[in-house]
Order: C-alpha cells, then sequence, then structure tokens
C-alpha cells in the first residue's frame, strides 16, 4: 500500500511539473499582429487595373489593395519600416516569379478585410532569383496574418507561403494549394486562429530552422483541413498545440525510404493540450524525437507505422486516444498512462516500451535500463496481433481498466510480455491468456 501511494504522489508530482513547464511556453502575439483595423480615410489607397508592370511599396504605412495586377507587388523598404498590406478583394498574380515579395521591412502584415476574396498566385516553373525566392508569398522578413477575410494561394513552382523569419497568422481564412509546402515559416510558424485548408505536395506547415530555439510550431486554436504529400505538421524545433479542431491525411503515390509521411512530426518535444484530432496517416500518426505529452484531447488515429511514437517518453493525462489502424499502437523509451481513455488496434504490438537497440541474439532476454510501460489509471484496451503491452524493460500496474486481447498467442507472445518484471499493484486486469512472462502481485490488483 505504501508502494503505491508512493507512486499515486510521484505520479500528480510529475502531472504538476508537467503543467508548470507547458505554461512557461508562453509564446506572446504583438500588438502589430493582432490590429487589423485601419483607417480607410488615411490609408494608402492602391487600386490595379490589371498591369502587368511590377508595383514597388517602398516606405511605411497603410496600404488599401483592390483590382487585379498581372505582376509581383514587391515590399522594399527601409529595414524598421512596418507595413501594413490590407487585401481587399484584390488579385495577384505573376508568371516570371512570387506575386507578393517582401524584399526588405521590419514587418509586413497581411491584413485581411472582412468580406473580401483575395487571390495570389504565382507562375509555373519560373527562373528563381539569386534570393531562391519559391512561393506565391515570399518573405525574407516577418510575415503576419490577420482580419477576417479569405486569402487563396496558389503556389504553381513550390511553395504557398514562405517567411525567412517567423511566420505569425492570428486569424482569417486561408486556403492553400502548393506544389511543396503549404505554410513554411523559417524561425517559427505561431498560428492563434483561422480557418486552414491547405492542399500540398510536400509538408502542410513546417518550421524548417535547425538551430537550437528555432524552428518551432505553435497552434493556439483554428480549423485545420490538411491533406500533404509529406508530414502534416512537422517543426524542425517543438510542437505546441493548445487547442483547435484537425483532419490531416498524408500520402504519397510513390514512398521511398526518405520518405516522410508523418501526421504531426518535431525534432524536439511535440506538447497537446487540447483539440479535436482525425488522423490518417501513411506513417506515423503523431512522431517525436525526443517526448510527448498529451494533456487532454480527442483522438481518431490511423497511420501506416506507429500511432504515437517517441524515441524518449511517452506521456498521457487524459483525454481520448483512438488508435484505429498502427502497425504498433504506442511506442516509447517509456510509455506513461494517467488516465483517459486509450483503444489500439495494432498489426503488431499494442504498446511498446524499448531503447531502440536490436533485442535479438544474446541480448534478447536482457531488461533494458530505464525501459518500461506504467499504467496509473483510465481505460485501456488494446487489440494486437502480437504482444498487447510489450516492453524490453519492465510493465507496472498501479489502477485503470485494463481489457487486453493478443490474436496471436503462442510462441513467446502474449498479452503482458517484458524482459523485466510485469508488476499489477492495482486496477482490474482483463487478458485473454493466462500466463504472464515475470508477472509479480504485490497485492490490491486483479486479473481475469
Amino acid at each position: 500500500m505504501k508502494k503505491l501511494i508512493t507512486l499515486l504522489l510521484t505520479g500528480i508530482l510529475a502531472i504538476a511539473l508537467l503543467t508548470v513547464s507547458i505554461s512557461a511556453e508562453t509564446v506572446e502575439f504583438t500588438n502589430t499582429d493582432l490590429t487589423s483595423t485601419y483607417d480607410a480615410a488615411s490609408a494608402n489607397v492602391v487600386q490595379f487595373n490589371g498591369e502587368t508592370n511590377d508595383y514597388t511599396i517602398s516606405a511605411a504605412g497603410t496600404y488599401l489593395l483592390s483590382g487585379t495586377l498581372n505582376a509581383t507587388l514587391y515590399v522594399d523598404a527601409a529595414n524598421t519600416d512596418k507595413i501594413q498590406l490590407v487585401l481587399n478583394g484584390v488579385e495577384i498574380h505573376s508568371s516570371s516569379g512570387p506575386a507578393i515579395y517582401v524584399k526588405q521591412a521590419d514587418k509586413v502584415v497581411l491584413t485581411l478585410a472582412e468580406g473580401t476574396v483575395n487571390n495570389i498566385s504565382d507562375g509555373v516553373n519560373y527562373t528563381l532569383d539569386e534570393e531562391g525566392a519559391n512561393a506565391a508569398i515570399y518573405s525574407k522578413d516577418d510575415l503576419s496574418i490577420n482580419g477576417i477575410g479569405t486569402l487563396t494561394v496558389n503556389g504553381q513552382t513550390a511553395h504557398g507561403i514562405v517567411s525567412k523569419d517567423d511566420l505569425v497568422i492570428v486569424s482569417g481564412n486561408i486556403n492553400v494549394t502548393a506544389v511543396k509546402d503549404g505554410l513554411r515559416g523559417k524561425d517559427s510558424l505561431l498560428i492563434k486562429d483561422g480557418t486552414f485548408v491547405i492542399k500540398s505536395g510536400s509538408d502542410g506547415l513546417i518550421s524548417t530552422n535547425e538551430d537550437t530555439g528555432y524552428g518551432n510550431i505553435y497552434i493556439e486554436n483554428g480549423t485545420f483541413t490538411i491533406e500533404s504529400g509529406r508530414d502534416g505538421i512537422e517543426a524542425k524545433g517543438a510542437l505546441k498545440i493548445v487547442n483547435g479542431t484537425f483532419t490531416i491525411t498524408t500520402y504519397s503515390a510513390s514512398v521511398t525510404a526518405d520518405d516522410s509521411l508523418k501526421a504531426l512530426k518535431a525534432v524536439d518535444s511535440i506538447h497537446i493540450q487540447d483539440g479535436n484530432f482525425t488522423i490518417n496517416a501513411q506513417d506515423d500518426g503523431i512522431h517525436s524525437n525526443t517526448d510527448i505529452s498529451i494533456e487532454k484531447g480527442t483522438f481518431y488515429i490511423s497511420s501506416g507505422d506507429d500511432g504515437i511514437h517517441a524515441d524518449y517518453n511517452v506521456t498521457i493525462y487524459d483525454g481520448v486516444i483512438i488508435i484505429q489502424k498502427s502497425v504498433e499502437g504506442i511506442e516509447g523509451f517509456t510509455v506513461t498512462i494517467h488516465n483517459g481513455t486509450v483503444d489500439i488496434t495494432a498489426s503488431d504490438d499494442g504498446i511498446n516500451a524499448t531503447n531502440g537497440e536490436s533485442t535479438t541474439g544474446q541480448n534478447r532476454e536482457a531488461a533494458q535500463a530505464g525501459v518500461g510501460i506504467v499504467i496509473n489509471g483510465g481505460t485501456v484496451k488494446v487489440v494486437a496481433s502480437n504482444d498487447a503491452l510489450d516492453s524490453n524493460g519492465t510493465i507496472t500496474i498501479n489502477g485503470g481498466d485494463i481489457n487486453l486481447t493478443t490474436q496471436n498467442l503462442g510462441g513467446g507472445t502474449g498479452t503482458l510480455d517484458a524482459n523485466g518484471a510485469v508488476t499489477i499493484n492495482g486496477g482490474n486486469v482483463v487478458t485473454n491468456d493466462g500466463g504472464i512472462n515475470g508477472m509479480q502481485r504485490p497485492g490490491g490488483g486483479r486479473r481475469r
């Protein structure tokens, strides 16, 4: 009993520590990002009438744009200038490069005027300049989008919207079709809200800077429908999602060993605080090269590989996670479930804990230090072709309603398979086999 209380207190402390850590990862949107209002009377009014010559904005201020421009709209101002471009029913198409090209400014804000539809597109296979500008909207400096109008972007040579610094989207109806990436921010991609429909031949959303502290993606809210030929959302740094509704499909006509077709992917950690996710991924559903933590949310995941995969630790605090199709449902160095509903269907193992090293040959039965599966509570149901719970270290169950089915019993396959000890301190554990490798039952648990 003392051991169980200690474990529960440890779990509660872990939750508290994570909450503090996550709450410290705040993202502040500046007044410039958030300001979508403008004074039409004092704005610089630019009415296009089908011109074919490039147009350049070279000074700070607010510019009210409407009409049709068949050339490039350049922003080339001082590096201290803030410029607001109000898209007020404008159509810009350039056959020879980006349609909107920010060469220099401190920050440019695209404000989508209420009730307007704005169409931006570049040409097909044009010759790139020295910068390599290859998007319908291309900015060398910080770029923000706000307002409540509609922005439709067609990136016909490569990307849809690119910022070589920070790309910030506060609001708006954003529709992007791109040969390669849909939304691409180098240093970061920050989204406060909005409605997004992204169809991309490569990544849907990506932040590309691999330097420490950069390449992060933060999403606070919004509705996202993403169909991508590679990863749906990819952060070269960390990915944090506070809330939102996500429908993500990844696909590729011809998959090679180098293709990554994950729905949510980060080199650093992934923190999900809440949200609704419908994922159909040709690769992993959710993938981090470090840790994944899920505090709450509803997830329906169908994956061609792992449903949820972290190279280090997977921690689930609450939520509803339905992994409808997977090779392995959840995989990590450690997998810890504190609460919630977890329902897994897997063609291999349901939940797998491993350090990634081979367990063949002499190391086949050796327990891997620190590796483990811990279930402290919640409802966990696993239907797996092979092991329901498979740990190359230990398995510990302290509570919860656990229902485990292994479809191919025998030959070393079972519902609870561990190279180390299997310890049941509490909870109700139902299995479809009678033997558990290494099981210890200190008391309080019930297995049927």
